[in-house]
């Protein structure tokens, strides 16, 4: 434990101050302690039942969706997906929570950026000469947006976002108490983020 000199005036030494060593202060100690003490997340069962309670009021509501998807983008999807992650790393703290959020939208955007790629490609197939095999189309619309889309940026940037989030994710699981454990949920999968005729 760390200590600290204070100067302490002697009575038998006509005046003379002495030097001595005294433990950290109690306030280092009071402060010390109130550290470990730090909250990691509700640890009671009634505590992670009023955190999910209040996670699925947010999803039953669309809070996030309505923050995040376009217009003719599909809700149902984007729920489907976050409630996907929350059952897979069944998150039980506020902070947990926040960084899936985290997570879905960068994985959201990240397919939203797969569209428009795709968009990308078939306009710039169309410019094409029509009697041009097909292969051969797209290696010149290739050609034709290189450089040309931000695109590729966004992808980077969102699997970042994701792989951070990730990261914050199991920092905070490892917070945990230890018996608490993680059931595995197969996570669903959608390949477009706009909506189906019959999506509604």
């Amino acid at each position: 434990m760390s200590q600290e000199n204070i100067i302490e005036q002697d009575p038998a030494s006509s005046g003379r101050k002495t030097t001595t060593n005294k433990k950290s202060s109690d306030r280092r100690i009071a402060a010390s302690q109130a550290n470990g003490k730090l909250s990691t997340g509700p640890k009671t069962g009634q505590g992670r039942q009023k955190c999910a309670e209040a996670a699925a009021a947010q999803i039953k509501h669309g809070m996030l969706a309505q923050t995040v998807i376009l217009n003719g983008e599909s809700k149902s999807e984007f729920t489907a997906i976050l409630r996907g992650f929350i059952a897979h790393y069944n998150p039980i703290s506020a902070p947990e929570y926040a960084v899936i959020y985290k997570m879905v939208v960068a994985y959201w955007r990240q397919l939203r950026t797969w569209s428009f790629q795709q968009t990308d490609f078939h306009l710039e197939m169309a410019r094409q000469e029509p009697d041009l095999p097909l292969p051969l189309q797209a290696a010149l619309a290739a050609r034709a947006l290189n450089g040309k889309t931000p695109s590729d940026g966004y992808e980077s940037a969102y699997d970042r976002q994701f792989t951070r989030a990730l990261k914050d994710f199991k920092f905070l699981k490892a917070q945990r108490d230890p018996a608490s454990g993680i059931d595995s949920t197969p996570l669903s999968f959608t390949g477009s983020t706009w909506e189906q005729k019959d999506d509604h």
